[in-house]
């Protein structure tokens, strides 16, 4: 995180980073943050995304928010890797109806980020929760939040295609930042 200071409002710029498995919604995520768009189609994230979106947050301050969508498939490891130094914090996002996006994978990414990065702040975010509420669920909410209350971390759950949660999730993880900043 880092202010600009030609800009008399002190505008604090914030790079956070989409992180997780292969095929859980991380640049859907981003889309319906940035645009509030929703695309069906998968494709595949390669080499790392990057986004900008400028906002105004409680408190007035203005915040150019950089969001790094990394590739979740394991041969993009040193692709992702690139993007973790530097980071303020990432959503670390599975599918909550395949159970293997979250465990092992999130642990295994988390222990991944966290390494490279430090211990930057997280939020969980267990995507697609209106295929959850359909009976699709594979990840018991209660295990989720176990893992959560060890970590410690926040935990929120989101649906790219509705919407919900994902403004949420972004905001949580900006006041979170600027928190662990002072």
């Amino acid at each position: 995180m880092n202010t600009n200071e030609n800009n008399s409002l002190d505008k604090i710029k914030i790079r956070i980073l989409a992180a997780g498995p292969a095929a859980t919604g991380k640049t859907a995520i981003v889309e319906r943050f940035l645009h509030n768009t929703f695309k069906k189609d998968y494709v595949m994230t390669m080499g790392g995304e990057i986004y900008v979106k400028s906002l105004k947050i409680e408190d007035g301050k203005e915040i150019d928010l950089i969001i790094n969508d990394l590739p979740g498939e394991e041969r993009f490891k040193v692709a992702r890797e690139s993007f973790y130094n530097g980071a303020a914090g990432a959503l670390v996002i599975f599918d909550l109806t395949r159970y293997t996006t979250f465990n092992p994978a999130i642990f295994e990414r988390l222990k991944e980020l966290w390494g490279t990065a430090g211990k930057i702040p997280i939020i969980i975010v267990g995507n697609k929760s209106d295929l959850a509420e359909q009976g699709y669920r594979s990840v018991k909410k209660e295990e989720i939040l176990n893992y959560c209350n060890k970590i410690p971390c926040e935990y929120i759950e989101t649906s790219a295609q509705d919407g919900s949660g994902i403004e949420e999730a972004f905001y949580l993880l900006i006041r979170k930042i600027l928190r662990n900043s002072k």
